[in-house]
């Protein structure tokens, strides 16, 4: 039997009222919407009416020389609330839909607080910054300041303050924005974070690398560092205008600034040579951040090529920021002090190094050096390391935090300087006494500097620097020779050999100990062997250690790695690891700060000819350099123009390897090898290196 069902009345009335609800909805939520609409162009007009009426009350203001009634509102946390920020959207040229939040940027007085990616608004360019800032001056806006009307401590209120400084002294750069941003810092303005943490910003880079241009702070120098003799002045001065054209051409300086300062006769910088303790510190906290500006690097990628330009960049970056900042600060120094510092020969040296073809990074490092050894022994516990300074990229428990005197590409010599060692070691004599008689000529060099610093320490009494210069003359100076490098010539071999790649994320010191350790598991099947190699590892230390008791100076022989390739590596890496190294372990103990001891060291002198160079504590860790580059994975696309292989490369890499180990070692890894470590020769040619490395080099 069928059945149909019809649809009752109650259903119909159910659909209807659903359509109805629907219509309502519909229509409520359009007046809704026509509201807000209304409601936010009523805000919009009520705004931009407050801000132009603001703006008037600004431009009366300042034409008539009066001060403005501030206007009140409760979201200000200062005075410098809406007339002025009216003056500033006229002048920036804000969109309505920035004009809110710049309003209430400005009072919450964090105005060039931010970094870049947090502003409401983007300045084009800092001439734009600049170029906004000088129309204040011209337009009378400081006319309220002089009257007392805005709070003195504000952010904008400084800068103007700074901008009419900057704009009206006859000794300052008319028309340079990089300059504004240098003194601005002074102000406690900076447009980046300057010293609370290391810089790390591409826009300082930006803003250190235009400085670097514009500002002349080298002619700068070279003009107080003029002899008084009218006869040597004139020779000094023809040699400044040759440096200036040097400069010049390279790009250093801008044909404004070139010309500026020729016509300079006299100083620009005051002098510095008498500070009080309170001015001490104050230095030395300049120091501390200059340092930690040198050691910082952008971080390059693993197996990437930086090009020469980039190179000559960062060094540009490093000493422009040094001198600048000390250019910046030297000013607010009195003629009142306790203690002085010889600061001509300071800045003498400077350009020594310079003239010498030495190049910028390393005076930097040199200058750096100079500020520190000064000042420390003043202040033991200001210049203490902290956790957040950059140390060495693969830095092991209980290891030393080294302050970073040298910059953190230099640290990555000291692996360099290992295969350096190693490859002169096994290519041209197996006597540890010939190996180390080349590298003698440091010792007397370190002791002359060493003098040298020492007779500075001007504030120390007459008694003391006697011993001082006593304990320095009779000092013991010692080279850590590793046995491995001059009894096991087969290292290679058995690393690539056993070689896991599970470990090629690891520091490259564990690919050597696990490659050992595997080595000595397969002969004496002992599951404990490598438990000792392990202990070495975190015991190893890229540092020059100083004996008190003793008297006696040890240097990690692969420090000297480098300085047995090219002249100019070797000046640099003199200068920028050993030197400062050196200086800072020996001076800090002979002014009793602390002292080290060498008791589970066995250490080989260059100056006897019965003395071991076994010290086997840290034989099975020296390996750590060139294991990062030989067993890390390797993605080598770049082309190689091929060199001349050197005899000394030839005997290291055929001695004691078999064809089919040889065959092991892969092209690839050769490449990447010799295209990162240059080898010694004598012409002082490297296996692999492009065209831009070259020339970089």
């Amino acid at each position: 039997m069928d059945v149909h069902v019809r649809p009752s009345s109650n259903a119909n009335s159910r659909g209807t009222c659903a359509k109805a609800c629907v219509l309502i909805s519909s229509v409520v939520i359009g007046v809704i919407g026509v509201c807000a609409v209304l409601l936010m162009a009523y805000k919009d007009s009520r705004f931009l009416m407050h801000a132009g009426h603001s703006l008037r009350k600004v431009n009366r203001g300042a034409r008539d020389g009066r001060g403005v009634s501030i206007a009140g509102n409760d979201n200000c946390t200062n005075q410098l609330c809406l007339p002025e920020a009216g003056y500033l959207v006229s002048r920036l040229n804000l969109s309505v839909g920035q004009c809110d939040d710049f309003y209430r940027f400005v009072c919450s007085d964090r105005w060039f607080e931010h970094e870049t990616q947090e502003l409401p608004f983007r300045f084009s360019s800092v001439q734009h910054v600049y170029d906004t800032l000088q129309r204040y001056t011209k337009d009378g806006l400081l006319n309220l300041i002089n009257n007392e009307k805005l709070d003195a401590s504000s952010a904008l209120v400084k800068t103007l303050m700074f901008v009419e400084n900057c704009t009206s002294s006859a000794t300052r750069l008319q028309s340079e924005p990089e300059h504004f941003e240098a003194v601005m810092r002074r102000f406690g303005l900076g447009l980046f974070p300057y010293t609370s943490r290391p810089l790390r910003s591409s826009s300082v880079h930006f803003v250190l690398a235009t400085m670097a241009r514009e500002l002349g702070l080298f002619p700068i120098f070279a003009v107080t560092v003029l002899p008084a003799n009218r006869r040597k002045k004139r020779h000094h001065t023809i040699v400044l205008k040759q440096r200036l054209r040097r400069w010049h051409e390279a790009d250093l300086l801008s044909a404004e600034t070139y010309h500026w300062v020729l016509k300079k006769s006299a100083s620009l910088l005051p002098s510095i040579q008498h500070l009080t303790m309170q001015q001490y510190q104050d230095v030395l906290k300049i120091s501390k951040e200059l340092l930690m500006m040198a050691a910082y690097r952008p971080p390059v990628p693993e197996h990437t090529l930086v090009s020469g330009a980039e190179f000559a960049m960062y060094e540009k970056i490093n000493l422009t920021s040094f001198l600048a900042t000390l250019f910046e600060q030297s000013h607010v120094y009195t003629k009142e002090s306790l203690i002085a510092v010889n600061s001509k020969a300071y800045f003498h040296r400077l350009f020594t190094y310079l003239d010498t073809g030495i190049d910028e990074s390393t005076v930097l490092n040199y200058l750096g050096v100079y500020l520190w050894v000064h000042l420390s022994p003043l202040f033991p516990d200001e210049h203490s390391s902290a956790p957040h300074l950059p140390g060495v990229p693969y830095g092991m428990p209980g290891a030393s935090k080294r302050f970073p005197l040298c910059l953190r590409y230099a640290e990555s010599l000291c692996p360099q300087g290992m295969f350096a060692l190693l490859t002169v070691a096994l290519g041209q004599t197996n006597s540890s006494v010939e190996f180390v008689r080349p590298l003698e000529w440091w010792i007397g060099d370190f002791k002359d500097v060493l003098f040298s610093y020492t007779k500075r320490l001007t504030w120390l009494d007459e008694d003391t620097m006697e011993k001082l210069l006593a304990k320095v003359e009779k000092m013991h100076v010692s080279f850590l020779i590793p046995a491995s490098l001059l009894q096991e010539p087969n290292v290679f071999k058995w690393t690539c050999e056993h070689y896991d790649v599970k470990f090629a994320a690891l520091p490259p010191i564990l690919h050597f100990v696990e490659a050992k350790a595997t080595v000595l598991r397969s002969h004496w099947n002992h599951v404990h062997t490598g438990i000792s190699l392990l202990r070495h590892m975190q015991s190893f230390d890229y540092k020059i250690h100083y004996s008190h008791d003793a008297n006696t100076l040890s240097v990690p022989a692969a420090y000297f790695g480098e300085v047995l390739k090219a002249p100019p590596v070797l000046r640099r890496f003199y200068a920028v690891k050993i030197l400062p190294d050196a200086l800072e372990e020996v001076l800090k103990l002979l002014l009793k700060q602390g002292s080290y001891s060498l008791n589970n060291f066995t250490v080989f002198s260059s100056w006897t000819e019965n003395a071991t160079s076994r010290f086997n504590v840290l034989e099975d860790c020296l390996m750590k350099a060139y294991m990062d580059r030989l067993l890390a994975p390797l993605n080598y696309t770049n082309t190689c123009e091929p060199l001349p292989t050197l005899n000394a490369t030839h005997r290291f890499l055929t001695h004691g390897i078999s064809p089919r180990d040889k065959i092991r070692i892969s092209l690839a890894s050769l490449q990447d090898f010799t295209t990162t470590f240059p080898l010694p020769g004598r012409h002082g040619y490297a296996i692999g290196l492009t065209r831009d490395m070259r020339a970089m080099a």
